[in-house]
């Protein structure tokens, strides 16, 4: 049987080929499958463009909804070096208790293009460089714009089958950035009142004593007005409501600094008179208890924006009274429901209440892959937006528990499907070396110059191996986003330097490699030589070999397309991701491919030269991926363990914020190293296989959101 599926002969590649094309197209299948909960749930690629520029999201709805229907909405933004893909666990479940839910890629993050100025009128002459004073200082504000989000908000608005009073919105890290700048530009500070007040201070020329501006405007205008006056005012009053109303009605701010956003009270002007006002929308503030917000109930910042003397309860909900500086404590979200809670139902519907919740043992980057993140969320849009199956208030509803998740059964699918992608290159690339064209291109390596270990100095190797890898990983996670700021020659974002990072370090661990296999060969008078890498093959050969690559790599593209096309799905697992990019893109990842090659082939060295045939191919492959994968791996569990072991005080051992995709990619990387060595040997397929994969990956996930790239005549030409 195995014999059959072997990458030995022709016909073995073909069969291991045409049985991964089933797994991924089965898997993709099911994924679909699950992300519509069945086909109750429909899916559509949404393409909008409001500023000059394209925004690209998945919109979510369930099956059979017509004009005729009324049902809330969400908003859902990703985080920075992320794209819509990443959310898509909180969208399915969002959407699965009936909710329209718009998963958008911020503009300049995956299919979203970059305009010249976005929703926030922010882009060449001042794009990210809003300054604001945090604790007395001049600093960075990435809140400075919603990045389409607020576009997002109008086109949700726009739907005919949307509830216009029954908008929420979530963003995670840089996302939960730009839902506070667009709940901001959105919403407004002014409430009800205040916005009628000021109607008659401007419209009617009314002049108020400083303590009438906080009475009841109705009143005053009646108090005040004649009667066709107050006739203009009702009118006016009637457009104003029906504004307010159709305002973000609530928001998550999901994992980041309370300091560092927009919807802090600001000075507003109320009848000539400066005021401090909210933000006019119900916000929660969400974190896990290994991120940024962990102690948010007794930070000083929050307490006084909240009115509150004493530490704030998590969970609790609270009702803000600007006007008098006070707050007062509606009971917890974790029992009842707003539909017995008179109190809360008040304070939601004139948009003035919040709330904090804190999740247990979520670090930042897995509250976008928690059932913990997602149940809070759908437990805290059920309440606000009062619906889950149907309106909470019509008694008929049919709700879906909070805690039911299924998200993770479409993970499965994806990873599968990735899995199996790579092991539809590994086939693809046995078949092909195999045909007249490649075959002429593979030198035999004599193997009489590869050197054989003893157990001691194989178990040696693969302890520097391991500590090499956890110190390169550890090292990136330090320092790795500080080496160098994205520019227009290197515009992918700020994350991406911290892959360089790593990958530079692996280059360099690579070398450091290689001499101590070639000093252990010497010390054992074993022969030894770089030769067995067949570096120095023919240039013909070598442009064949990074043929090779290129061909493997469009397949894996035209294999992706075929899943988003049929089943709306990708190649994800977590972090990691191969997904659709726009054409232009390639040439960005053709600048980073040029860095990453010659890196790739230190790399390849590195891991190759120590390749054994004393043991199974299968089996060395095997080692080979364990031990170069360890290192991360281990720094990893350490990570974890030292976190859970005590109290959180805003430090890990190392953290893995932007870097858990390398848990995924050194693995693959190694294989197809490994793998790509064997079948053409030579290490040049498998460097520039692996360089490539590694642009995608960047490019398709990170974006150039990090700093104003623009839009260029190439993509301008370029149909996608």
């Amino acid at each position: 049987m195995m014999e059959r599926f072997s990458f030995k002969t022709k016909e073995g590649c073909s069969r291991l080929l045409a049985l991964f094309i089933i797994l991924i197209l089965l898997s993709s299948f099911l994924g679909q499958l699950s992300q519509t909960d069945g086909g109750a749930i429909k899916i559509e690629s949404i393409v909008l463009d409001a500023q000059g520029a394209e925004l690209n999201g998945e919109l979510y709805y369930p099956a059979g909804t017509t004009s005729n229907d009324k049902l809330p909405a969400v908003i859902v933004n990703h985080g920075g070096g992320c794209i819509y893909g990443t959310m898509k666990n909180i969208a399915q479940e969002i959407a699965r208790r009936g909710f329209v839910v718009f998963n958008v890629s911020a503009y300049g993050s995956g299919l979203s293009a970059q305009p010249d100025y976005d929703d926030a009128g922010q882009g060449i002459n001042g794009f990210f460089q809003s300054l604001k004073a945090v604790e007395g200082q001049e600093s960075f504000l990435p809140s400075a714009t919603p990045m389409g989000l607020h576009d997002a908000v109008n086109f949700v608005r726009s739907l005919s089958f949307v509830d216009t009073e029954n908008i929420g919105m979530v963003g995670h890290s840089m996302g939960a950035y730009r839902t506070s700048a667009a709940v901001a530009l959105d919403c407004g500070f002014l409430s009800l009142n205040d916005t009628m007040i000021n109607v008659l201070y401007d419209e009617f020329e009314q002049r108020f004593a400083e303590e009438e501006i906080n009475e009841d405007a109705d009143s005053l205008a009646e108090a005040r007005l004649n009667p066709d006056q107050l006739a203009y005012y009702y009118d006016l009053r009637a457009e104003k409501e029906e504004y307010f109303n159709t305002r973000v009605r609530s928001a998550i701010i999901l994992g980041i600094g309370y300091e560092a956003v927009t919807t802090h009270p600001q000075t507003v002007q109320v009848a000539g008179y400066d005021v401090q006002r909210n933000v006019q929308a119900n916000i929660c503030y969400m974190s896990g208890d290994y991120d940024a917000t962990y102690c948010f109930g007794s930070l000083d910042a929050a307490k006084s924006d909240w009115y509150s003397d004493s530490d704030m309860v998590m969970g609790d909900w609270y009702e803000l009274d600007d006007v008098h500086a006070a707050s007062s404590d509606s009971g917890s979200i974790f029992s009842g429901t707003v539909t017995e809670n008179n109190e809360l139902a008040s304070a939601i519907n004139r948009k003035t209440s919040r709330i904090f919740i804190i999740t247990e043992k979520e670090t930042h980057s897995k509250e976008f892959f928690s059932s913990r993140t997602n149940t809070a969320i759908v437990k805290y849009f059920e309440q606000t937006l009062g619906f889950n199956g149907g309106y909470l208030s019509s008694g008929t509803n049919t709700p879906v528990d909070a805690s039911s998740n299924t998200w993770w059964l479409r993970v499965i699918c994806n990873t599968v499907a990735m899995f199996s992608m790579i092991g539809m290159l590994a086939a693809l690339a046995g078949r092909l070396v195999k045909a007249d064209f490649f075959k002429t291109s593979i030198t035999e390596i004599d193997e009489s110059k590869r050197p054989v270990y003893t157990k001691k100095a194989l178990a040696v190797q693969a302890a520097i191996t391991i500590a090499l890898s956890f110190a390169a990983i550890y090292y990136s996670n330090a320092k790795g986003l500080f080496i160098f700021n994205p520019s227009k020659m290197w515009p992918l974002g700020r994350s991406c330097s911290l892959a360089m990072t790593f990958i530079i370090c692996l280059g360099i661990a690579a070398a450091i490699m290689l001499a101590v296999y070639l000093l252990m060969a010497t010390k054992e008078q074993r022969q030894g030589s770089l030769s067995v890498l067949n570096i120095g093959i023919r240039f013909k050969n070598i442009i064949k070999h990074i043929t090779l690559a290129i061909i493997l790599v469009i397949a894996a593209y035209a294999s992706l397309a075929m899943i988003q096309y049929f089943f709306g799905q990708e190649y994800r697992l977590w972090m990691t991701a191969f997904s659709e990019m726009k054409a232009d893109y390639w040439y960005i990842a053709l600048r980073y491919v040029l860095l990453l090659f010659p890196l790739y082939m230190l790399i390849s060295m590195g891991t190759n030269y120590g390749a054994r045939n004393d043991i199974p191919e299968w089996k060395d492959t095997l080692i080979c991926v364990l031990v170069n994968s360890a290192g991360i791996w281990l720094c990893c569990l350490i990570n974890i363990l030292v976190a859970f072991s005590k109290p959180y005080q805003g430090l890990f051992f190392s953290s893995f914020i932007c870097s858990y995709q390398m848990l995924t990619v050194v693995p693959i990387t190694t294989y197809l190293n490994r793998k790509m060595y064997k079948l053409t040997k030579s290490i040049w397929a498998g460097a520039a296989l692996c360089a490539i994969l590694v642009a995608w990956t960047l490019v398709c996930t990170l974006g150039i959101n990090d700093v104003f790239y623009g839009q260029t005549a190439l993509g301008n030409f370029l149909f996608k």
